[in-house]
């Protein structure tokens, strides 16, 4: 790759958009964005889930950044966005991918029943930007036929109550109704344990840092990546999910991220 070809893909700044369609890249390819992914993808991959070779269903696609890493598995993606730009974006990117079907779905205005089944359903930063995340959660369990993965900002709270919170609709990494949540983590489990089973506790040593919130705990950003891996009750893993708890801290809130596990074969995890 010539360095000039380098030195634009890491310039975010520089990027230009595809013709036709309003530029969605500075909202997701900036050094934030850009650092979350990163360690988004090193926790997915210590996990050693049977992931390579897999129909992936996606939700909330983005731009695609997170498309690619199930393609370098050598998977099959059908990927889906809410926003019509994002989802321009999305073909025009992967209008040579045989292996990428892309495809509009609103998280927030579901059909009564997914058009497919996907060995895999990859719902990552996309739950908390919903005004119906249980209804999320009920739509994408019976579009799963072997694993779920799940990743999203929580509350640091132990009540059963998840919190709608205000979003720009302009920024298009967001809610599409200018309106968000911030489930507790007993919401979220309770909500999984209506429909998968066979819950542990295990604390999670390799990725632990901490994310602080200047703001109330409902506005502030603390994405400390929790990761909810389900499956079907038949196959596989049911339930896994980094767990975060909170205490007080000088500055807004400090998490720490621990992990909760459930699943049915012990040779799923090594």
């Amino acid at each position: 790759m010539a360095l000039e070809n380098v030195e634009l893909y890491m310039d975010w700044t520089k990027a230009k958009p595809f013709e036709g369609i309003a530029d969605p890249v500075p909202f997701f390819r900036n050094p934030y964005y850009f650092r979350l992914n990163q360690r988004r993808f090193e926790h997915l991959a210590s996990l050693n889930l049977p992931i390579r070779d897999r129909s992936v269903f996606e939700v909330g696609a983005g731009i695609g950044d997170h498309t690619q890493y199930f393609l370098d598995r050598d998977c099959s993606v059908c990927a889906t966005e809410g926003r019509d730009d994002n989802v321009e974006y999305l073909r025009q990117r992967y209008t040579d991918q045989s292996r990428v079907e892309v495809s509009k779905l609103d998280l927030d205005d579901l059909p009564d029943a997914p058009a497919a089944v996907c060995d895999i359903t990859y719902c990552y930063g996309i739950l908390y930007h919903l005004t119906k995340p249980a209804d999320a959660i009920a739509y994408l369990s019976a579009a799963t036929h072997d694993l779920m993965l799940i990743e999203t900002v929580v509350a640091p709270t132990e009540t059963d109550e998840c919190v709608l919170v205000p979003e720009s609709i302009a920024r298009c990494s967001q809610s599409l109704r200018g309106q968000g949540c911030r489930p507790g983590r007993s919401w979220v489990m309770a909500r999984l344990r209506g429909i998968f089973s066979m819950c542990m506790y295990r604390k999670h040593n390799r990725f632990t840092r901490s994310f602080r919130s200047t703001g109330t705990w409902w506005h502030g950003t603390t994405p400390g990546n929790p990761v909810l891996c389900l499956s079907a009750l038949a196959v596989g893993l049911t339930i896994q999910i980094l767990r975060i708890h909170s205490r007080p801290a000088r500055h807004g809130l400090s998490v720490d991220s621990e992990t909760w596990f459930a699943f049915r074969y012990r040779g799923h995890l090594r």
